[in-house]
């Protein structure tokens, strides 16, 4: 069916065969592709047969060099297998270590946790041994405080025995001089007794011869009637001084039998009951004696407690005195020289807070160094206090850069803390400062930066050293970009 006027099917056949060329070229194509692979395979292998070669004769020649090797290479085999024992041992002891501190050998990378947690822990054990000292020293000075407290206990328990024989000897005397009076009492008693008898005798005389003189007088008839009319009066008066005599005779034979007693007990031996009776009148006075002791005690006391108050009083008054002498100095200091005085006495003791400030922060981190003041004629001059050269006073200037380094972060702390108005300082930011520092200094800065951390302080550090980068975990890292910005990555 192919003719000139089918069109349709010459271009059909036009497409098959331009469709089989192509794939034809396709064919070629790939094929010299496969060839030049082929050619390279070919060429690699003859290169890698080559580098066998070369490789098999090396291995034979190494073969040749170890079975020919000198002794040295033999002893530091050896050696080296000799080491690998020791750090196996090393690694058995450092593990059983680890465990009895409860921790496990830290992985690769892991070792600085660790080594956080130890040195942690081993501040921890510093601090509980200088409380254990501080505390055996206290319960020193406690047990020389109860020794002596002992001491004075005995001498007042003694000064109360000897008050209480005293008391007891004074009683006794209290007692005879008791007596002695009662007897003298007794005899003015009687002599008064006597002197009334002799008067009313006499009265009773008298009046009988006035009524015998003045019988037929009317005048004495009315004063014998007035006598007769006091005469019961008169009469009452007599029987109670009877009375009086009487009781006082009783009250004389009592006391004369009371101490004829005594004297029979004083010199005749004292049977049990008496002894006891006085054993009992004897206690009851030392008790007695106590409670007036303990009252005096507790008199005492309270005069004590009024002597503390009014010493504090007057301590308080003293110190209001010291603050307004204090303050009307500080007055006379703003009024001279336009205040120029009183600037410096503040510049003075804003120098020393600051020191003080510092050589708190450098106890904490270093405790060798501390700062000093110095006099000199340009205003504030500081020198270090070495306490392991025997608190010898060194200038700055001969400072390491570690050492100068921790100085003055000391102080940037304490200017920090002053300028914070009393409020802790949490974080602290380092830029650079390293550059300087040799390896040892450089060690010594970074450890007083980590021991920061023990004390609850947040430092950051801007630094381009790689010995700080090493010694720092947690990193933010500053990438720039072709564009020319840069970008923030957290490294961990």
């Amino acid at each position: 069916n192919l003719d000139i006027d089918n069109l349709s099917l010459m271009k059909e056949l036009l497409q098959a065969e331009r469709k089989e060329l192509s794939n034809i070229t396709a064919l070629v194509k790939q094929f010299v592709k496969q060839q030049k692979l082929i050619e390279q395979a070919k060429a690699t292998i003859q290169v890698n047969e080559a580098s066998l070669e070369r490789l098999v004769k090396e291995a034979e020649g190494l073969n040749s060099e170890w079975d020919n090797r000198p002794p040295e290479s033999v002893d530091l085999e050896q050696a080296y297998t000799k080491c690998l024992a020791e750090e196996k041992v090393l690694a058995e002891k450092v593990l059983e270590q680890l465990k009895q501190l409860g921790e496990k050998m830290p992985a690769k990378g892991k070792e600085d946790a660790l080594f956080d947690r130890l040195n942690s822990r081993r501040q921890e054990y510093q601090t509980q041994m200088i409380r254990q000292k501080s505390l055996a020293e206290e319960i020193t000075v406690l047990e020389q405080q109860v020794t002596e407290y002992e001491g004075k206990v005995a001498e007042i328990n003694q000064a109360i025995k000897q008050c209480s024989e005293s008391v007891q000897q004074e009683e006794m005397a209290g007692l005879h001089l008791s007596l002695v009076e009662k007897q003298k009492l007794i005899a003015d008693k009687e002599v008064i007794f006597s002197q009334q008898e002799s008067e009313l005798i006499s009265f009773k005389q008298s009046l009988q011869e006035r009524i015998k003189e003045t019988a037929g007088d009317l005048t004495g008839l009315r004063d014998a009637l007035a006598l007769i009319k006091q005469q019961p009066e008169m009469q009452q008066k007599q029987q109670a001084l009877i009375q009086n005599i009487s009781d006082t005779q009783r009250k004389q034979e009592q006391l004369q039998a009371q101490l004829e007693t005594e004297q029979a007990i004083e010199s005749t031996a004292k049977t049990e009951e008496v002894l006891l009776a006085q054993q009992k009148t004897i206690k009851e006075k030392l008790d007695i004696a106590k409670l007036e002791v303990e009252t005096l005690k507790s008199k005492l006391n309270k005069q004590e407690g009024l002597q503390e108050k009014y010493q504090a009083v007057s301590a308080k008054l003293e110190s209001q005195k010291v603050l307004l002498e204090a303050t009307e100095a500080d007055i006379k200091l703003i009024s001279d020289e336009n205040g120029m005085n009183f600037r410096r006495k503040v510049q003075q003791e804003m120098a020393d807070k600051l020191l003080s400030q510092t050589n708190q922060v450098l106890e904490k981190i270093s405790g060798r160094y501390y700062l000093r003041k110095s006099e000199s004629e340009y205003g504030l001059a500081l020198e270090i206090e070495d306490t392991k050269q025997h608190n010898a006073r060194r200038l700055p200037k001969t400072l390491s850069g570690g050492e100068s380094f921790i100085v003055s972060l000391a102080l940037a702390i304490g200017l920090a803390e002053m300028a914070s108005s009393r409020h802790a300082v949490d974080s602290l930011f380092l830029d650079e400062g390293f550059g300087n520092l040799d390896a040892d200094s450089l060690y010594l800065a970074m450890t007083t930066l980590e021991s920061l951390k023990t004390h609850g302080k947040v430092v950051g550090v801007i630094s381009h050293v790689e010995g700080v980068r090493k010694r720092i975990k947690t990193q933010i890292e500053m990438i720039k970009k072709p564009n020319g910005l840069s970008a923030l990555k957290q490294v961990f």
